[in-house]
């Protein structure tokens, strides 16, 4: 699947047993969305916080480029910093 960077694209996904309904950004390196509002069709629409967005703490470097991209620029990092990344 290709996706533009920028841009932003619905989805819904199953994840752990979880459904999960929103928007994610497009391109190679994916950025934080930040809160939204959703609306299908002529339904009312709802508010998506980023408190209620879950965060995957299991993505390897292998499944996402951009964790292998966030490692590497700790490295340069003091340890002090590096601690505030990781």
């Amino acid at each position: 699947v290709y996706t533009y960077t920028n841009h932003l694209y619905p989805f819904i996904e199953v994840v752990h047993g979880e459904l999960r309904v929103g928007l994610k950004s497009g391109g190679k390196y994916k950025v934080p969305v930040g809160d939204i509002q959703l609306r299908i069709d002529k339904n009312k629409a709802w508010d998506i916080s980023t408190n209620e967005t879950p965060v995957e703490t299991s993505v390897s470097a292998k499944d996402n480029p951009q964790v292998d991209v966030i490692s590497e620029y700790t490295k340069n990092l003091p340890a002090e910093q590096r601690e505030l990344v990781i």
